[in-house]
């Protein structure tokens, strides 16, 4: 072997060693100052900077047992029961991190779930850099400028600020660079790899975080159209073109995105909004709330432990309702000295690309300090395209902007270093990037979710109902990997119109007595023993972190069977009592009473109602109603899962109507009537006087 092959295959290994081992031990080491305080209490707690709770970490802690737990009985992890019961909820639309629950599933499984959410937190961290050097390193054949901004990428204040409050699934920005290394390579050689890179990296984006898979996806779009434009006169190009990235889309739309889609058009409306109820209305006012500044590019390091907290106050002056949100001044000085020095090299479609994206990250319109200008955006024409519309924070668009960013930052560092003074610069350029971004670091943070959980017996049927009810609170979701029960309530960010047993009888009286019972009980103590026993909740568990007295008193269908300085469980006393069960819902005035003793209560224009049955209920229920009206009219009983409504006449007097119900674990209904009628100077619809359920022996038809 001649000298020449020999240097040649030295380099060939220095150049893998250099990928595959000094990236990410490099990139590992520089880690350690961030997670130093928390490495001795992995098992136990969770490496954030949440102050008093940190729901989004015990969500994503929860999220990593279930997909482990699903895979290790070999069942899917996209439907549990486990929260919203009996219902359960459809995980798919929600954060679930598929990807990050199957690669960490076998130290989930010997570890724990707190365990390996830290690995992750770490883990992610790593590979952020890692594929943004290894992009950078590909594309401008510069090591020190690769390894650079795949630093300054790592530990943007952005980055590093959603490890401060537990969001794992949104640190996952990895796939970004490799996303753009595919786009990139096809755009040079058209090479069906390079598909199956592009696919890849948004399915892996897409299962982490359900708005980084949408923002791939319309990233992927706005790159095909731009690419076609300029190709228009190539039609060999845009012959392949067409051809490979019809496969794509195809392996796409139809395996990856088919069960949201049949959810978006099969499903009746599996988003409606009834009354005050949770749905799409909420997140278009969200848009705007998490919409970037567009002096994001010119803030320092929010998360510096020297000004970092004092500029967060001093931007909470103008703007009391957002977080500042920063790239790191290094990162965009670099990235616009790249782009002045080699605009000539870069191609046209990635400047265009850098463009689009950061104006995507102001949001559907311009809101400065807080202010909305009022000004509309593009952004506001994907609120049009279905599914893409749910993604509720244009400003984490700032991250592939940053994949943007970081590339010319590379391609600065190349040309810095052509200089005399090369050295020098490198050195000042690691000096002053790491003197900014060096954040203060995680500490470790225990759960309170409420220590009696413990005295929770496993079991596979008997649910636990939480209270007071906090949809935000991720404790419940950490409680329920020790008792291992289905629980009533849970913590997700997509409601929809999931139904909450917080508006029912018995169970609202527990935190406010002086609440009217409907006319669907007697009297509270009834209706909770009715509602335990139907439903097969046998345990009742009260948080005192919420500042919510608890009025137990009277409740003989409760005992109580531990305490602790966080609060106390309660076991039902009655054995079950499997059937269904009416909960009054949103729409409806008070009761009324006469001297004979007959009860009523008015509904609105709009009157909802929630139809439970126990779990795993292969019988249908009847729905018996006694109600009237005004005058003589025609009203419509619809539901959320009803594909028909039922349209039917009411007359003044009292009137018993029985409708067939299929055999949904649980189904919204309500009153939809127009005209409303004026009594006692009230709008009113229909007057219920009384409404039950029975099963029956006939299997329902669903």
């Amino acid at each position: 072997m001649d000298i020449r092959s020999y240097l040649v295959r030295f380099g060939d290994l220095s150049l893998r060693w250099w990928r595959w081992c000094w990236l990410p031990v490099s990139y590992a080491l520089l880690c350690v100052p961030l997670f130093w305080q928390t490495f001795g209490v992995w098992s136990t707690s969770i490496a954030t900077r949440c102050v008093d709770r940190c729901d989004s970490g015990w969500q994503n802690v929860w999220s990593l047992w279930w997909v482990a737990h699903q895979l290790k009985l070999g069942q899917s992890p996209f439907y549990t029961t486990q929260l919203f019961y009996p219902s359960g909820v459809d995980l798919f639309w929600q954060i679930l991190m598929v990807v990050n629950g199957a690669i960490m599933a076998p130290i989930t499984l010997y570890f724990g779930a707190i365990f390996a959410f830290n690995v992750l937190i770490y883990v992610t961290f790593v590979a952020t850099g890692w594929t943004m050097a290894l992009f950078a390193e590909r594309v401008t054949g510069h090591r020190a400028g690769a390894w650079i901004t795949g630093a300054l990428y790592m530990f943007m204040p952005f980055h590093v600020w959603l490890a401060y409050t537990g969001f794992a699934e949104r640190l996952g920005i990895q796939y970004f660079p490799l996303l753009l290394w595919g786009l990139w390579s096809w755009n040079a050689r058209q090479s069906w790899r390079d598909i199956v890179l592009i696919a890849v990296a948004t399915i892996a984006s897409l299962l982490t975080s359900l708005y980084y898979g949408l923002f791939s996806l319309v990233y992927i779009a706005l790159w095909s159209m731009i690419y076609l434009w300029y190709a228009r006169r190539d039609w060999s190009r845009v012959t392949q073109f067409l051809m490979q990235f019809c496969v794509l889309a195809v392996g796409l739309v139809i395996v990856l995105l088919r069960p949201l889609m049949s959810q978006l058009i099969g499903a009746k409306n599996p988003f409606a909004v009834v009354g005050e109820s949770y749905g799409l209305r909420d997140y278009l006012t969200r848009q705007l709330e998490y919409s970037a500044n567009p002096l994001t590019l010119f803030f320092p390091s929010l998360i510096h432990p020297w000004w970092g907290d004092a500029f967060v106050r001093w931007y909470k002056q103008f703007d009391a309702t957002h977080f500042p949100v920063s790239l790191g001044f290094m990162l965009v000085l670099l990235g616009i000295l790249g782009w002045v020095w080699q605009r000539r090299e870069i191609p046209m479609w990635l400047g265009v690309m850098t463009m689009v994206t950061f104006v995507l990250a102001l949001g559907p319109r311009l809101v400065f300090f807080g202010y909305d200008t009022g000004i509309p955006l593009p952004y506001e024409i994907l609120n049009h395209i279905p599914l893409v519309r749910l993604g509720q924070r244009p400003d984490h668009w700032l991250f592939v902007f940053a994949v943007h960013m970081a590339l010319f930052a590379a391609y600065a560092m190349r040309e810095v270093t052509k200089n005399v003074y090369a050295t020098y610069w490198l050195v000042v350029v690691l000096c002053v990037g790491a003197f900014e971004l060096y954040p203060q670091p995680l500490v470790p943070v225990p759960s309170h979710a409420i220590a009696s959980y413990a005295v929770i017996p496993p079991s596979t049927h008997g649910a636990v109902l939480s209270l007071p009810f906090d949809l935000d609170d991720g404790d419940v979701m950490y409680g329920q990997l020790i008792h291992q029960r289905p629980s009533v309530s849970g913590y997700v960010p997509r409601l929809g119109n999931f139904p909450l047993i917080m508006s029912a009888d018995g169970v609202k009286q527990l935190i406010t007595p002086t609440q009217p019972v409907s006319v669907a009980n007697p009297d509270a103590p009834a209706a909770l023993q009715q509602i335990m026993t139907r439903l097969d909740i046998e345990y009742l568990a009260y948080d005192s972190r919420f500042g919510y007295p608890l009025y137990a008193d009277g409740f003989d269908s409760l005992r109580e069977v531990a305490h602790d300085p966080y609060g106390v469980v309660f076991q039902r006393k009655d054995p079950s009592a499997l059937n269904s069960i009416v909960v009054i819902d949103k729409g409806w005035d008070a009761t009324e009473n006469n001297e004979q003793g007959q009860r009523w209560q008015w509904s609105g224009d709009i009157g909802s109602f929630w139809v439970y049955q126990p779990p795993q209920q292969q019988r249908a229920t009847i729905l018996t109603m006694r109600i009237r009206a005004p005058k003589q009219q025609q009203i419509i009983l619809d539901g959320v899962r009803m594909m028909h409504p039922i349209s039917f006449g009411v007359s003044r007097a009292p009137r018993l109507y029985n409708v067939f119900l299929s055999s949904h674990s649980v189904a919204e209904m309500f009153w939809i009537q127009t005209p409303t009628q004026l009594i006692k100077r009230r709008l009113v619809g229909v007057a219920l006087d009384e409404i039950r359920t029975v099963q029956t022996l006939l299997t329902a038809v669903k």
